[in-house]
């Protein structure tokens, strides 16, 4: 709770900053909007921390080894960098960039989910 309290409050002041900043037609605000986000995703990888940990929990009782988990958050963490980066070249106006950022994000995870859809066609094969 305590996290998105910083996250929140920070977005609003840095929000609040750039907006005033770019109404004086500064060339500072899209480096203060970076440096702002920049803050945010660092309170949010401290807080990351516990979810790895609760995620390898919860596959070690399911008894899924921990490639499984690696991979799992591999595809997470791609899926959050991706939605980031793109984020902060859309804020500094750079949309073509934003979306080549997000296609290649997808195309990553794909690569990455098809060795899990191979396995689970085999299981639904075994099945049949």
């Amino acid at each position: 709770m305590e996290n998105i309290l910083k996250i929140g409050m920070t977005g609003v002041v840095v929000s609040i900053l750039v907006m005033l900043l770019r109404d004086m037609q500064s060339k500072v605000a899209p480096l203060l909007a970076i440096l702002g986000s920049l803050v945010i995703l660092a309170f949010v990888v401290k807080s990351a921390k516990n979810t790895t940990d609760a995620i390898k929990v919860l596959f070690d009782d399911s008894g899924i080894g921990n490639e499984t988990v690696k991979e799992v958050i591999k595809i997470i963490g791609i899926a959050y960098v991706a939605e980031f980066s793109s984020s902060v070249c859309k804020d500094i106006g750079e949309n073509s960039i934003a979306t080549k950022i997000e296609t290649a994000g997808r195309i990553i995870i794909l690569m990455m989910s098809i060795p899990w859809a191979a396995a689970l066609l085999e299981a639904v094969k075994t099945l049949m």
